[in-house]
């Protein structure tokens, strides 16, 4: 019988693959991975961090009320005495009051859902902090910081009124005050894509980049 020469030299057919490009194929599954871990990741960051600033925007509203309703002045930013603080002061007006220390692991709207630090041991308190230089020398003393009125601040949309906070000491002056653009104990928390939120007392609301200007600790 006689082969016809193109079934003669005719390859055979495969049936599976080759292990290069098994390999080839893995390597390719793999980056598609970790691209979409990537965008998983930044999606999830974002989302944080408009929870964040809507957290923000509540408190600053909730300090304008609070304001309002004691000649314009703004909450004491640190007591010896905690019930005199800055967060049982405006707790109430948040829906979120606290009447004793260890509320502060129950609230809601003064954690920063991107902060690690909130409940640990040690006591780490709320994770927004007011701007220190907000305060009223000629009302405060040791053992009291009292808040100034908003009519003393001259220059209210770049000052700084509540924003996000870093410290790791227990619940103290660093945890209810920001007094630096850097990142400590009593400083902002760059913790959004290497920046952080801010609130400022005309009322806006704006993500700030790693560092923030010195100019915006201001009265």
């Amino acid at each position: 019988m006689k082969t016809c020469l193109s079934e003669k030299f005719q390859r055979p057919i495969k049936t599976g693959f080759t292990l290069v490009e098994l390999l080839i194929t893995l390597a390719i599954l793999a980056v598609l991975f970790s691209l979409l871990l990537t965008s998983i990741s930044k999606a999830k960051d974002k989302a944080r961090q408009i929870v964040c600033m809507n957290n923000l925007r509540q408190i600053g509203t909730a300090l304008n009320i609070y304001a309002t309703d004691n000649d314009g002045r703004l909450p004491n930013l640190w007591a010896a005495d905690w019930l005199q603080c800055f967060w049982p002061q405006v707790g109430p007006l948040l829906g979120e009051p606290m009447t004793v220390l260890a509320d502060k692991y129950k609230t809601r709207i003064y954690k920063c859902p991107a902060e690690k630090y909130v409940g640990t041991v040690l006591g780490q308190g709320p994770v927004y902090a007011l701007n220190y230089k907000l305060k009223d020398a000629s009302r405060s003393n040791a053992s009291l910081y009292a808040g100034c009125a908003l009519s003393e601040i001259s220059n209210p949309g770049n000052t700084l009124l509540v924003g996000d906070a870093f410290f790791m000491a227990s619940w103290s002056n660093s945890s209810s005050q920001i007094s630096t653009v850097n990142e400590s104990q009593a400083g902002i928390g760059y913790r959004h894509s290497g920046g952080a939120n801010l609130l400022f007392v005309d009322g806006h609301a704006a993500w700030q980049e790693k560092p923030a200007p010195s100019g915006i600790i201001t009265k």
